[in-house]
């Protein structure tokens, strides 16, 4: 009897631990890091009196999107995050100024920069637009809508190609007279 209840107890066992191992086929582990990269990307121009700032909304991790509305500027935070910023807008004497902030908190001033998942892309293009790099002809000279239009191009071709950018953007201008935020729709793939 006794070894009737002892191979019953190890089926029983067997089972447990094979239904164990089924059901921990489908846990999904799901966990807040502030060190995972989220995607998007923010590209901005200062000009000689004003600066443009585009940044996509879509939130994502790995192939998951969490959020389409969710804005990559930062205003408030719980604890520092891992973060490569840019700090956008008119200075002092009335100019365009960007200051590139990297992780320890290091930063430099700039003409243009880019951010993100999609800044290889977008920064080749700032530099063949903006900067000239590796040209002869001199840079133009872009107007406040000139500049507009071309970082709204720039962020839309960088959507056909970085998954992690999409959705909509927020597009920024800064000028004397204020700040003036404005959205435009991009893919929603």
């Amino acid at each position: 009897m006794q070894t009737q209840i002892c191979a019953s107890m190890d089926r029983f066992d067997e089972t447990i631990q094979s239904h164990a191992a089924e059901d921990r086929q489908h846990v999904k582990e799901c966990r807040f890091s502030p060190y995972v990269n989220n995607g998007g990307t923010v590209v901005a121009v200062a000009g000689s009196d004003y600066a443009v700032c585009v940044a996509d909304t879509r939130l994502s991790m790995g192939f998951q999107i969490h959020s389409r509305r969710f804005p990559q500027i930062y205003e408030t935070r719980f604890f520092p995050y891992y973060a490569f910023n840019a700090l956008v807008g008119v200075d002092s004497q009335g100019q365009g100024a960007i200051y590139d902030y990297d992780a320890i908190g290091s930063y430099q001033q700039s003409s243009y920069t880019a951010r993100g998942t999609g800044s290889s892309l977008a920064l080749s293009v700032l530099d063949n637009q903006i900067h000239r790099s590796n040209q002869t002809n001199p840079p133009p000279q872009l107007n406040k809508l000139q500049t507009i239009d071309l970082v709204k191009d720039i962020v839309t071709s960088v959507c056909e190609r970085d998954i992690y950018t999409g959705d909509e953007v927020d597009v920024i201008v800064i000028d004397a007279a204020g700040i003036n935020v404005s959205k435009m729709p991009l893919r929603n793939d």
